[in-house]
């Protein structure tokens, strides 16, 4: 502790001889004050939203097993359809995608972030990247429709 004591009083800022007396200050009066009420209002802030913690998450793992579930079913759905195979894994992941991105913001505005804010950035991402890619998007979507209509066959 005195190693510590003694590097702390001899610190020297870049600007010249300037001591850095309130780092000291801080280090040596403050220090474990300021840790202790940090720590009291984190278990404070613990104590508070630990249901709504715990409720979040055995959420999140129920709608994992059903989105899993819902991936499987539309898997078996998806074999039966007249549907051509190479559309199958797109549909699946798009739905997966799709799901697991709607259980992040509903879990997130439960633990209380609100949701505009999370929802807004993805609005504008989408908007840059269908705007950065929309030929490749048109030729995507017009391989899908004739993919999906089968107009030769």
């Amino acid at each position: 502790m005195l190693m510590i004591h003694l590097y702390f009083k001899s610190v020297i800022c870049d600007a010249g001889r300037v001591r850095m007396d309130w780092f000291y200050q801080l280090a040596k009066d403050d220090y474990w004050m300021t840790f202790n009420m940090l720590g009291t209002k984190f278990l404070k802030w613990l104590d508070d939203k630990f249901p709504t913690i715990v409720a979040a998450i055995i959420i999140f793992i129920i709608s994992w097993f059903l989105i899993k579930l819902l991936i499987k079913m539309l898997s078996k759905g998806l074999k039966r359809s007249k549907i051509d195979v190479t559309l199958h894994a797109f549909i699946k992941s798009l739905v997966k995608i799709t799901l697991i991105v709607l259980l992040s913001i509903s879990i997130a505005t439960m633990l209380g972030l609100p949701s505009t804010s999370l929802v807004t950035p993805l609005g504008a991402v989408g908007l840059a990247l269908s705007l950065a890619v929309k030929d490749g998007l048109a030729n995507l979507a017009g391989g899908l429709i004739l993919l999906a209509s089968k107009p030769f066959v």
